[in-house]
């Protein structure tokens, strides 16, 4: 998979393991990601198959905005 952004191991040493620090993690992850979606249309306005790398990446966003919505959910 390729890194867009440090672990989240990293930004809890260095900012504190707390909900707002995991939200703004998640947060950032999925705007840093937002260009697959339009790698994605382009792939399939052009008929061709989507590259690993970007299903990866998918799947992780899927991880990622199921977390934040807990998150969101329990801080509520």
């Amino acid at each position: 998979m390729m890194d867009i952004m440090p672990p989240l191991e990293w930004y809890l040493e260095r900012h504190g393991d707390t909900v707002d620090t995991r939200v703004t993690y998640y947060r950032t992850y999925l705007m840093q990601t937002d260009y697959v979606a339009a790698k994605i249309a382009e792939c399939a306005y052009l008929g061709q198959p989507v590259e690993e790398k970007y299903r990866s990446i998918l799947t992780k966003r899927e991880e990622v905005r199921h977390m934040l919505n807990t998150l969101e959910t329990t801080e509520s």
